[in-house]
């Protein structure tokens, strides 16, 4: 930490910070950051505690980059920050939802992470949002969101949903360009679809496998000015027999979907 102080003190614009994997010592922040000039900061196998990724003594910061980190901080903060990527499996908290509080980003990518999904506050300005929950997203379940809380189920992800609000998609409502992919049995989108939010300034839309056909309809209906619309399906007969159930929803529902014009379906191996 000394010669991060020190880098700091020489008002350094960017800092990239690259710990190498040892079994016997991790480079730990247990205190926040502070600097007037420090506009983007980089990561890498970093253990991060508490009150580190509180990032108000950083007002010019605009870029943060977290790759293979322990991120265990209950909030990430910052009300300058304007591109944030968490991405290289970091690990999060696995026993309540990290807040990530960053009214101005503009660009988010979330990418593979170990623990339960991070909450999204409100973003008015974002643009462009990549959220992907992998094998290491703890937000599975074993039942159907039983309202009334009596899952016997000890680690169903219904425990620690926050029924009364969502956890994702609220947070993402004003990007223009989404992508939301996802192993099947992840289930924060398809929650988080029954607050029914709605996408006002959405342009174009990726999803994978995840979505139901009512999942579907549901994000359509609520995103009024949609114009590309591009569904990666996996190659196997399977998918492509939902995809023509995918193609008579939208001839359906065309009438409401005025806004749409171009219609894309991406397999994995290969493009049609």
């Amino acid at each position: 930490m000394r010669l991060i102080e020190y880098a700091l003190k020489c008002q350094v614009k960017d800092l990239l910070v690259r710990a190498v994997q040892t079994e016997v010592y991790t480079l730990t922040f247990d205190a926040p950051l502070i600097s007037q000039h420090l506009k983007t900061i980089e990561l890498e196998r970093v253990n991060l505690e508490c009150s580190a990724l509180n990032f108000s003594g950083c007002p010019a910061l605009e870029g943060l980059k977290m790759t293979h980190c322990w991120a265990y901080a209950h909030k990430i903060s910052s009300e300058s920050l304007k591109y944030l990527c968490i991405t290289g499996f970091c690990s999060v908290l696995d026993d309540s939802h990290m807040r990530i509080s960053t009214p101005a980003l503009v660009s988010l990518q979330l990418d593979d992470f170990h623990g339960l999904t991070p909450y999204l506050e409100n973003m008015p300005f974002l643009v462009t949002a990549y959220v992907r929950l992998g094998k290491g997203c703890f937000d599975f379940t074993f039942c159907n969101l039983n309202m009334e809380g009596d899952c016997d189920v000890p680690c169903c992800g219904c425990h620690t949903y926050l029924v009364d609000e969502g956890v994702l998609l609220s947070g993402l409502t004003h990007a223009v360009n989404l992508e939301l992919i996802a192993e099947p049995e992840k289930i924060i989108y398809n929650w988080d679809l029954k607050w029914h939010p709605i996408f006002g300034n959405l342009k174009t839309l990726l999803l994978n496998e995840w979505f139901t056909a009512i999942d579907l309809v549901c994000i359509l209906q609520h995103s009024p000015v949609l114009e590309m619309l591009t569904l990666q399906l996996g190659n196997t007969e399977v998918y492509r027999y939902s995809l023509y159930k995918y193609v008579a929803l939208l001839k359906e529902f065309s009438c409401i979907f005025c806004y749409l014009t171009k219609f894309v379906v991406r397999y994995r191996n290969s493009l049609e």
